[in-house]
């Protein structure tokens, strides 16, 4: 009876740790939806090998000192650090710390490299004589190989290993299809290219010669391809109608918070075909919409947008907020109704709607239409704590402090007008801009630049409207004055949709 206890107790154990095995085998190439993390608070991590010399794991860092030897044994290949998990788009980040280096390199991989950054030490002060291999990014399009040497890019910049060197730099790539944004310290980066777009399967680090230590290691997979924009599409997008029901994948309903129920006040919300709760963190875009004009056909009705669904394609989460009236009993459709209310609104929701449902923080769209292109800046930038909700903004015809609002209280005269518009357009700061306006009226773009002393970050597209649409009205427009412009395929929307790509993704922007 024991013998065959103490044989049953053996197979557990023995089954036990082989499934461990076998974790462990998958959990190092497994794709996850969750985030990576290695702090390096033991030697051993499943995900993380490390290989070519003798690494240390202390103090929530890893470090190695180059061995000549093993450099040598290696063919001339230094200490590294290999992370194996499989995703196509993702935010890499890190801190490293160089010592004497003659290089440090940064690599994705697939089959074969896909991306690399390489910071090397080329000048003659170098311990070891200066690098043969320069400072540099390389992207592999295609498998690499000996005869495939990638594409090699020097963006103006690139901090070499003697401007960083033996001190703390954060380093983050964010990869979304096939654009990238690199960021080492205080330098950023852009880069599109095919390479980005691949399979990967693992990130390394390594570096040649003297001392590295890196700290604060993380993988956090964006699995967004279905998020990205197509650079052509002839596609007619077809704005969701309302459901009845819950949110769910695919459907646009209306949500009354809590605080406003018993009222007619609501938001609507449109979650793409590709979420999934608990999913991969997609983009946001909150809309604010036009007045009641029924000459361009705008009913001021949150569930008659548009613009917001037509900048997104219909693959990203879509909100349509409201401007509440005085008496907080329903949506306002001219101006802004009770606009304490309206702010308190978008404060209170905002952050409530992207916790609810997985949305990615960092990439959260203002935009609006007429009125609402006014709101963007005059009710999203009104004060820097509603200011700090948004990520990147867009505005289509119409914007703030541009000309005088008779009837209002609050636009006009233009002269007292415009001390407040510059104000709210100076928490812009860095944070990306699209404004858009049909025709060739540069009015709005003369007063940006005339208030800002750096506008790089704002971009102006002229749309003609006739050009998409032909005569008016028309089944999708009432008039050239129209949020729906984005529906139908034309460079135009190649063109926002492009920007928008690259807003969506354009992490640690900063605003005033």
């Amino acid at each position: 009876m024991k013998t065959t206890v103490f044989a049953l107790v053996a197979m557990i154990l023995i089954t036990a740790v082989s499934l461990a095995q076998d974790h462990r085998h998958f959990s190092l190439h497994s794709k996850s939806d969750f985030a990576f993390v290695d702090d390096f608070s033991a030697a051993e991590q499943i995900g993380r090998l490390a290989e070519r010399g003798a690494w240390k794991f202390q103090n929530q860092m890893a470090s190695c000192i180059a061995d000549p030897e093993l450099y040598a044994k290696y063919k001339n290949h230094g200490p590294i650090l290999k992370w194996h998990r499989e995703f196509k788009n993702a935010d890499i980040e890190f801190e490293l710390k160089a010592g004497k280096c003659q290089r440090v390199v940064f690599t994705l991989n697939g089959e074969g490299h896909i991306f690399r950054v390489t910071m090397a030490d080329e000048t003659y002060g170098a311990t070891t004589g200066p690098s043969k291999v320069p400072t540099r990014l390389i992207a592999w399009a295609s498998t690499s190989s000996k005869e495939n040497k990638g594409d090699s890019i020097r963006p103006q910049g690139l901090p070499d290993l003697p401007a960083i060197n033996e001190r703390w730099v954060k380093v983050k790539l964010a990869v979304r299809g096939d654009q990238g944004n690199l960021t080492i310290g205080d330098f950023q980066t852009q880069i599109q290219h095919a390479a980005l777009a691949r399979e990967k399967t693992s990130v390394t680090l390594t570096f040649a010669h003297g001392k590295l230590a890196v700290r604060n290691f993380r993988i956090s997979p964006r699995d967004q391809a279905d998020a990205t924009l197509p650079q052509s599409s002839q596609e007619i997008l077809v704005v969701p109608k309302l459901s009845s029901g819950p949110p769910a994948a695919g459907r646009r309903v209306t949500i009354t918070p809590a605080e406003y129920e018993g009222t007619n006040v609501f938001h609507t919300l449109f979650l793409p075909a590709n979420w999934k709760p608990g999913g991969p963190p997609l983009p946001i875009i909150f809309e604010f919409t036009g007045n009641y004009h029924p000459n361009s056909g705008s009913t001021g009705r949150p569930e008659d947008a548009a613009l917001g669904f037509g900048l997104s394609g219909g693959r990203h989460i879509w909100v349509s907020l409201p401007f509440i009236r005085d008496d907080h009993t329903g949506n306002a459709v001219t101006w802004w109704g009770d606009e304490a209310a309206t702010m308190a609104y978008a404060k209170m929701n905002v952050p409530r709607i992207i916790d609810d449902y997985g949305a990615d923080p960092k990439a959260v769209v203002l935009c609006g239409f007429s009125r609402g292109a006014i709101g963007v800046n005059y009710i999203g930038l009104h004060d820097d704590e509603i200011s700090k909700l948004w990520t990147a903004f867009v505005a289509h015809d119409h914007f703030d402090g541009v000309r005088q609002w008779n009837g209002t209280t609050w636009g006009q005269p233009l002269e007292r007008y415009r001390i407040k518009a510059r104000e709210r357009l100076q928490r812009v700061g860095e944070r990306p801009y699209l404004v858009s306006q049909n025709g060739n009226e540069r009015d709005t773009e003369t007063f940006i630049r005339s208030t800002l002393s750096d506008a790089s970050n704002f971009r102006f597209v002229y749309i003609k409207t006739d050009e998409i649409f032909g005569t008016f009205p028309n089944q999708l427009a009432k008039s050239g004055h129209t949020d729906r412009w984005l529906l139908k395929p034309s460079t135009y929307r190649e063109t926002t949709w492009n920007w928008m790509n690259r807003a969506a993704h354009a992490t640690d922007v900063k605003s005033n």
